[in-house]
């Protein structure tokens, strides 16, 4: 006699992390079976322009109807809030790191938190049982460095005891505050360059190599094959890819010229130095 219709409700917004922000355990075996126990722990970083997460919008629901022809409305559905710490914009509902360093991404009930660690502060010793520490950004060691240990900083690195028998290599400054034993230290402008520039290929290729993918998939379209698409060929997907969907790769591919030219700046100083 009556057919009512279902509200349809709608969906809350949805934070998505893209990238790691938890400590990763990094005991592997290499081809001979070995493990390298001092890799215990590989603390996750992330570069300038990585997308950190994405802030999903509400999707609103539909109203239904009644039996009775009386419109049922759907439950409003909740919007994330989104407080932005230091090194991390956002653009698009996307967050983006704006530092290098360590991601810190926090979500409790509708609110969303985010910020970049530039520095990390280690308690203690670095040990067998820490493991190596490796960071895109400053260091400061609270212990000593035992023996056969690594440590390496995209900044500073800063040691409140001794350094012993170890690798040490910053990318800005070394400061000990005990003493430094056979060990090997490292520190420089140069350093820092090539791993930025190592950083920011790994993100180019990475970035690129999914552009390949959709591009082969569009060139197996029936839209592609027409003769208007192939007179032109690929620069126009290109184009349109780096505009629309692969805004970062123009971004990094800047700051990759930007550091070589920094480099080849550094060089030039050093050799009318010599």
């Amino acid at each position: 006699m009556a057919v009512g219709k279902e509200v349809k409700h709608g969906v809350d917004g949805e934070l998505e992390v893209k990238v790691d922000t938890d400590m990763a355990n990094g005991l592997v075996e290499d081809e001979h079976g070995n493990i390298d126990f001092k890799e215990a722990n590989v603390i996750p970083n992330v570069e300038i322009g990585v997308i950190m997460a994405i802030l999903h919008p509400p999707i609103p629901g539909l109203p239904g109807r009644s039996v009775l022809d009386k419109e049922l409305l759907p439950r409003q559905p909740l919007e994330l809030k989104f407080i932005p710490g230091k090194g991390v914009d956002v653009k698009e509902d996307k967050i983006i790191a704006t530092e290098s360093g360590r991601p810190v991404i926090e979500q409790r009930g509708r609110i969303v938190k985010a910020m970049i660690m530039s520095k990390l502060v280690h308690q203690g010793n670095v040990n067998i049982t820490t493991g190596n520490i490796r960071f895109s950004g400053d260091i400061e060691i609270v212990g000593e460095v035992e023996d056969n240990m690594i440590v390496e900083a995209g900044g500073d690195i800063f040691v409140h005891r001794s350094i012993n028998e170890s690798n040490i290599t910053a990318s800005k400054s070394i400061t000990a505050k005990g003493n430094v034993n056979n060990s090997n230290l490292t520190a420089g402008k140069q350093h820092l360059l090539v791993l930025e520039l190592g950083h920011l290929l790994k993100t180019l290729e990475e970035q690129v190599g999914k552009m390949i993918i959709i591009i082969k998939q569009l060139m197996d379209s029936k839209q592609y094959k027409s003769k208007e698409f192939q007179s032109k060929g690929l620069q126009p997907l290109i184009i349109i890819l780096s505009e629309k969907k692969f805004m970062d790769v123009k971004v990094l591919a800047k700051k990759y010229v930007d550091i070589v030219e920094r480099a080849e700046a550094i060089l030039r100083n050093l050799s009318g130095k010599r």
